[in-house]
């Protein structure tokens, strides 16, 4: 049995959405242009990422604040550069294509929201407000440059949004237990992953999670309340929907393979989530992105069922955070 008809036979039943608007997951040759938009969007970055971390000491108590400030700064280089690569080749290669696939919302997330962020943080430094306070500046930022990002992918990547809006329309029973299902297994294997490494440096919480609850217990009220607000905002109603957009539709465009897409979208949502350089947490979040790509692959490239699946699982982890 060959690997397409085993994808059909493990998919969700098509639905008129699915025809009408359907997701082409081989419009890249996975032989050429795979391969340049999986090493530089993804191999090298990730051979960056464990270098800086485990040859230089990248956010680890072995260096000085200054020095891994450095070395973040060199990682983020090093990752900004070779995406630029792949996105030049790919565009010169094909320009229309580029756009209309939506293959340019993996390089407007990965190089236009963080230079945003670089550019803008250089900013709020000058201004004289209080850490926390630049830290919800900052945070505002990031969910403005990845509305920009939504905006332009849902304009100009063929068929997005209708897809979407007919998948609302006409398939919203299949939404509804897609959701359940996804949240059912992120839920099921966050706590085993959780058990087996209860009491290991693993079990800590990931820096990317630290910083995302730091301003949560903060003693003002005011902070505190406007933090959990733009956190809402981020982590429910903005980010889902953009993360799946690049790590989802665009890495299975760039791909051009269905199957080897399911685990380059998988490794590249963990390395998203510690690029900061804490790498030894990457398991936790390649497993959640094991479970959307997973999802995006039997639902026949929908990014409605891995969108809605990740915001109700972070709204899930939100609730959950304040019951803690």
């Amino acid at each position: 049995m060959d690997r397409k008809s085993v994808w059909e036979k493990i998919s969700i039943p098509s639905s008129e959405t699915n025809t009408k608007y359907p997701f082409y997951f081989n419009l890249y040759n996975y032989k050429t242009n795979g391969i340049i938009f999986v090493i530089t969007g993804l191999i090298l970055p990730l051979i960056s990422l464990i270098m800086f971390r485990f040859i230089g000491g990248m956010s680890t108590p072995a260096i000085d604040e200054k020095t891994n400030a450095q070395l973040v700064t060199y990682n983020f280089l090093v990752s900004f550069a070779s995406t630029i690569i792949g996105l030049v080749f790919l565009l010169i290669k094909d320009k229309a294509l580029f756009f209309k696939s939506g293959l340019f919302i993996f390089y407007g997330f990965q190089l236009f929201v963080p230079l945003i962020g670089v550019l803008l943080s250089t900013f709020v430094s000058l201004i004289n407000f209080g850490s926390e306070w630049k830290n919800i500046i900052f945070l505002w930022f990031q969910i403005i440059a990845e509305i920009i990002v939504a905006i332009v992918a849902l304009y100009w990547t063929t068929d997005l949004k209708t897809r979407i809006i007919s998948t609302f329309k006409k398939d919203w029973l299949k939404i509804l237990i897609v959701i359940l299902v996804g949240i059912g297994l992120m839920i099921g294997i966050g706590q085993l992953y959780g058990f087996l490494v209860k009491g290991t440096a693993l079990g800590e919480d990931s820096q990317n999670q630290s910083e995302l609850i730091g301003l949560i217990n903060n003693e003002n009220p005011t902070i505190r309340i406007t933090y959990i607000i733009s956190l809402f905002v981020l982590t429910i109603l903005i980010a889902p929907l953009v993360e799946e957009m690049a790590m989802r539709h665009a890495v299975y465009v760039g791909c051009g393979n269905r199957t080897i897409a399911l685990f380059v979208s998988a490794l590249m949502f963990g390395m998203i989530h510690v690029n900061s350089g804490d790498v030894e947490h990457i398991l936790s979040y390649v497993l959640s992105g094991l479970v959307f790509s997973t999802i995006f692959s039997v639902c026949r490239g929908n990014v409605t069922y891995t969108w809605l699946t990740h915001a109700g699982y972070n709204a899930f982890a939100f609730v959950l955070l304040f019951i803690n």
